[in-house]
């Protein structure tokens, strides 16, 4: 996330999308569970439908 986001509700959606897509390894080496995926595809379905 820039330090100074111009939009940072849209850089915040973004940040979640791509942990969404490339975080799960990330999280399961670190000792976490990863989000299931039917709770991703929620989040991420309400994000697209509010144009974040």
């Amino acid at each position: 996330i820039p330090k100074k986001p111009t939009l940072p509700h849209k850089e915040a959606a973004e940040f979640f999308k791509w942990g969404f897509a490339h975080g799960d390894k990330a999280a399961e080496s670190l000792g976490y569970i990863p989000l299931p995926k039917n709770t991703k595809d929620k989040i991420i379905k309400y994000l697209n439908e509010n144009k974040l």
